[in-house]
Protein backbone atom coordinates (compact mmCIF):
# COMPACT_ATOMS: atom_id res chain seq x y z
CA UNK A 1 0.00 0.00 0.00
CA UNK A 2 1.18 3.70 -1.01
CA UNK A 3 1.12 5.96 1.91
CA UNK A 4 1.10 9.07 -0.48
CA UNK A 5 -1.88 10.68 -1.40
CA UNK A 6 -3.33 9.97 -5.18
CA UNK A 7 -4.09 13.14 -7.28
CA UNK A 8 -7.51 11.17 -8.09
CA UNK A 9 -8.35 11.16 -3.71
CA UNK A 10 -8.06 14.94 -3.84
CA UNK A 11 -11.36 16.67 -3.52
CA UNK A 12 -11.81 18.67 -6.71
CA UNK A 13 -11.74 22.38 -4.51
CA UNK A 14 -8.77 21.40 -2.34
CA UNK A 15 -6.05 23.83 -3.10
CA UNK A 16 -2.58 22.13 -2.96
CA UNK A 17 -0.90 25.55 -3.84
CA UNK A 18 -2.20 28.83 -4.35
CA UNK A 19 0.53 31.57 -5.35
CA UNK A 20 0.32 35.69 -2.90
CA UNK A 21 -1.11 37.83 -5.57
CA UNK A 22 1.16 40.17 -4.54
CA UNK A 23 3.95 37.78 -5.85
CA UNK A 24 2.37 37.31 -8.96
CA UNK A 25 1.94 40.79 -9.63
CA UNK A 26 5.59 41.56 -8.98
CA UNK A 27 7.06 39.27 -11.38
CA UNK A 28 4.51 40.21 -13.99
CA UNK A 29 5.48 44.02 -13.53
CA UNK A 30 9.56 42.83 -14.11
CA UNK A 31 8.36 40.51 -17.20
CA UNK A 32 6.45 43.23 -18.48
CA UNK A 33 9.22 45.72 -18.45
CA UNK A 34 11.00 43.63 -19.89
CA UNK A 35 9.26 42.25 -22.65
CA UNK A 36 8.59 46.35 -23.39
CA UNK A 37 12.52 47.50 -23.54
CA UNK A 38 13.35 44.52 -25.23
CA UNK A 39 10.77 45.21 -28.21
CA UNK A 40 11.77 48.97 -28.35
CA UNK A 41 15.53 47.95 -27.80
CA UNK A 42 18.01 48.78 -31.46
CA UNK A 43 21.46 46.25 -31.99
CA UNK A 44 23.16 49.40 -30.38
CA UNK A 45 21.33 49.45 -26.90
CA UNK A 46 19.09 52.37 -27.50
CA UNK A 47 15.50 52.46 -26.59
CA UNK A 48 13.17 53.82 -29.47
CA UNK A 49 9.49 55.20 -28.23
CA UNK A 50 7.07 54.17 -31.00
CA UNK A 51 6.60 57.45 -32.54
CA UNK A 52 10.33 56.83 -33.41
CA UNK A 53 12.16 58.95 -31.19
CA UNK A 54 15.14 57.85 -29.83
CA UNK A 55 14.82 57.24 -26.13
CA UNK A 56 17.73 58.73 -23.73
CA UNK A 57 19.70 56.63 -21.21
CA UNK A 58 18.13 57.19 -18.05
CA UNK A 59 19.68 58.29 -14.91
CA UNK A 60 20.58 55.40 -12.64
CA UNK A 61 21.44 56.12 -8.86
CA UNK A 62 21.61 52.13 -8.68
CA UNK A 63 20.78 51.07 -5.10
CA UNK A 64 22.15 54.98 -3.50
CA UNK A 65 18.50 56.97 -4.57
CA UNK A 66 19.37 60.23 -2.58
CA UNK A 67 16.87 61.33 -0.45
CA UNK A 68 16.57 64.43 -2.80
CA UNK A 69 17.31 66.17 -6.28
CA UNK A 70 17.39 69.67 -7.97
CA UNK A 71 16.31 69.37 -11.64
CA UNK A 72 16.65 73.12 -12.09
CA UNK A 73 12.94 73.81 -11.92
CA UNK A 74 11.98 71.74 -9.26
CA UNK A 75 13.15 70.24 -6.11
CA UNK A 76 12.25 66.27 -5.84
CA UNK A 77 12.50 64.79 -2.56
CA UNK A 78 11.67 61.00 -1.13
CA UNK A 79 11.40 59.10 1.79
CA UNK A 80 9.69 56.94 3.89
CA UNK A 81 7.20 58.15 6.95
CA UNK A 82 7.38 54.89 8.70
CA UNK A 83 4.11 53.98 7.37
CA UNK A 84 4.86 54.52 3.24
CA UNK A 85 6.83 55.97 1.04
CA UNK A 86 6.39 59.22 -0.04
CA UNK A 87 7.57 61.75 -3.56
CA UNK A 88 7.28 65.25 -2.65
CA UNK A 89 7.88 67.61 -6.08
CA UNK A 90 8.05 71.51 -4.83
CA UNK A 91 8.63 74.10 -7.92
CA UNK A 92 10.98 76.47 -8.19
CA UNK A 93 11.68 79.50 -10.38
CA UNK A 94 14.20 78.53 -12.31
CA UNK A 95 13.84 77.85 -16.20
CA UNK A 96 12.60 74.70 -17.36
CA UNK A 97 14.14 71.83 -19.71
CA UNK A 98 13.08 68.31 -20.96
CA UNK A 99 16.88 67.31 -19.92
CA UNK A 100 15.53 68.11 -15.68
CA UNK A 101 12.23 66.58 -16.52
CA UNK A 102 14.07 63.52 -17.68
CA UNK A 103 15.99 63.28 -14.63
CA UNK A 104 13.08 64.21 -12.19
CA UNK A 105 10.85 61.29 -14.10
CA UNK A 106 13.98 58.78 -13.84
CA UNK A 107 13.91 60.19 -9.50
CA UNK A 108 10.34 59.29 -9.46
CA UNK A 109 11.01 55.72 -11.74
CA UNK A 110 13.54 55.10 -9.36
CA UNK A 111 11.96 55.56 -6.10
CA UNK A 112 8.93 53.85 -6.92
CA UNK A 113 11.19 51.07 -7.00
CA UNK A 114 12.82 51.13 -4.08
CA UNK A 115 12.12 49.84 -0.17
CA UNK A 116 10.67 53.28 0.50
CA UNK A 117 7.59 53.03 -2.04
CA UNK A 118 7.17 49.14 -1.39
CA UNK A 119 4.21 49.96 1.11
CA UNK A 120 2.65 51.94 -0.66
CA UNK A 121 3.20 55.63 -1.57
CA UNK A 122 1.69 59.17 -1.61
CA UNK A 123 2.76 61.83 -3.86
CA UNK A 124 2.45 66.02 -3.12
CA UNK A 125 2.86 68.22 -5.45
CA UNK A 126 3.56 71.80 -4.99
CA UNK A 127 3.94 73.79 -8.97
CA UNK A 128 2.87 77.12 -7.50
CA UNK A 129 6.06 79.12 -8.01
CA UNK A 130 6.89 76.86 -11.00
CA UNK A 131 6.68 78.37 -14.76
CA UNK A 132 3.94 77.02 -17.18
CA UNK A 133 5.38 74.08 -19.31
CA UNK A 134 5.93 73.61 -23.47
CA UNK A 135 3.52 71.27 -24.67
CA UNK A 136 6.48 68.72 -25.63
CA UNK A 137 6.72 68.51 -21.72
CA UNK A 138 2.75 67.97 -20.88
CA UNK A 139 3.26 65.64 -23.77
CA UNK A 140 6.32 63.52 -22.52
CA UNK A 141 4.68 63.67 -18.86
CA UNK A 142 1.41 61.94 -20.81
CA UNK A 143 3.39 59.21 -22.22
CA UNK A 144 5.87 58.19 -19.37
CA UNK A 145 2.32 58.09 -17.38
CA UNK A 146 0.89 55.98 -19.66
CA UNK A 147 3.60 53.51 -20.18
CA UNK A 148 1.52 49.93 -19.27
CA UNK A 149 4.20 49.15 -16.97
CA UNK A 150 4.50 52.18 -15.34
CA UNK A 151 0.64 52.53 -14.86
CA UNK A 152 0.69 48.65 -12.93
CA UNK A 153 3.33 49.84 -10.78
CA UNK A 154 1.29 52.63 -9.49
CA UNK A 155 -1.95 51.79 -9.40
CA UNK A 156 -0.69 49.03 -7.12
CA UNK A 157 1.44 51.43 -4.95
CA UNK A 158 -0.30 54.21 -5.12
Amino acid sequence: TDEHLNVDDLKPDMKIFEPVQDTLQLARLDEDLYQEVTAHTDSEGQVHMQNGQSVRTAHNWGSSLPEKINVGFALVSQGYDGKEGYLKIQGLEGDLSMDGLNEMMDFMDAFTLSSNAQEGFSITYDVRMMRSPSMQMVTTVAEWGAAPVRQKRWERLN
